[in-house]
């Protein structure tokens, strides 16, 4: 415990006990007044907070850099032998901070007021093209959250004629009955929002009617979450970021790489792992090309925790969609790097 609170003082410094709320007040001052933009307050705040677990990581570094240049390194292996006491009490502290740093932002958004106008929801753009045998297929590009819709336009050849009933079918036996002049509102089934995708035909008598969606106007209507969801969403950047400090510890440790370093690489593999793209990107074929499909490859192989890091604006069309196996398998790979960061002798 000793040497854990050592740490923690280490990694907190100062000042952090003054920097961290007037950061925080800050943040919801600029994020959530009403004037500035309510509609995406909640994820600029969190693009806010997320600056605070980015500076730890880097101060994490640092005191790695500053712990091995005192000499702190071998007075810890003359007390302990095994080398695994300093590791865990590192981790421990940096765990510690991020939760206590992660706290105090979520205090300020809610003393604030609450608008006069909820959240609503909003629109996002989805891929739509054809499949097969008369089969559309709608693609948000990864996981949709809870209550999501997709909301569509037809434009029509003529009226449907008596006794006609142009509908829309799923692949799953769900249909949707169209209606000239209104938006078809198609509530995602639990798979299609797992899935991201939604497939879907129309009947014969929608096609004699000569119905046909309006790509540029389909849209997936998805809710914004509230302040309400703010532990929820803070606790899911605690989980995200956890992982990175027994990454940069093994790195500085067992890799000998330098402290600042170490906690560079990890940002790095933070911003991929969070990184979401409208379109895949399109690369060329030379040896920068080369490097960017490893580095997608890479992202392929982790897993997918684009919900968990859901920050700033549009972060409402991934937050909360991580599944608990994803958050699960970052959880156990962030253990298995600690394991390997503790014991035996680290390089100097």
């Amino acid at each position: 415990m000793r040497l854990t609170l050592c740490w923690l003082r280490d990694l907190a410094g100062r000042r952090a006990w003054l920097a961290v709320p007037i950061g925080a007040l800050l943040a919801a001052l600029l994020a959530l007044d009403p004037v500035l933009g309510p509609e995406e307050g909640i994820g600029s705040y969190l693009a806010y907070a997320a600056l605070l677990p980015a500076a730890l990581l880097l101060r994490f570094g640092l005191v790695l850099n500053a712990r091995r240049r005192d000499g702190f390194g071998e007075e810890e292996r003359l007390r302990d032998p095994r080398g695994a006491r300093a590791p865990w009490a590192a981790l421990a502290a940096a765990a510690g901070a991020l939760l206590i740093g992660l706290t105090i932002c979520l205090v300020p958004p809610l003393l604030a007021p609450e608008p006069e106008v909820g959240p609503g929801a909003a629109r996002h753009p989805v891929h739509l093209r054809a499949a097969d045998s008369g089969w559309w297929r709608a693609d948000a590009r990864g996981a949709a959250p809870a209550g999501s819709a997709l909301l569509m336009v037809f434009e029509w050849e003529r009226l449907p004629a008596a006794g006609e009933t142009p509908v829309l079918e799923a692949r799953d036996g769900r249909t949707l009955t169209l209606v000239p002049g209104e938006t078809a509102r198609w509530e995602l089934s639990e798979s299609e929002r797992r899935a991201g995708a939604i497939e879907w035909r129309a009947n014969e008598d929608a096609r004699a009617a000569g119905a046909a969606a309006v790509r540029a106007l389909t849209r997936l209507e998805v809710p914004r979450p509230s302040r309400a969801d703010l532990p929820g969403l803070l606790l899911g950047q605690f989980l995200f970021y956890l992982p990175l400090f027994p990454l940069v510890l093994l790195l500085a440790r067992r890799g000998g790489a330098g402290g600042l370093l170490a906690a560079l690489a990890a940002l790095a593999l933070a911003g991929l792992l969070a990184f979401d793209p409208r379109d895949p990107p399109i690369l060329p074929n030379s040896p920068a090309g080369w490097i960017g499909h490893a580095v997608l490859g890479l992202k392929a192989l982790l897993p997918d925790l684009r919900g968990l890091a859901a920050a700033g604006q549009g972060f409402e069309l991934r937050a909360g969609t991580t599944s608990p196996v994803a958050a699960g398998a970052w959880l156990l790979i962030g253990g298995i790097a600690a394991w390997f960061a503790h014991g035996g002798r680290a390089r100097s």
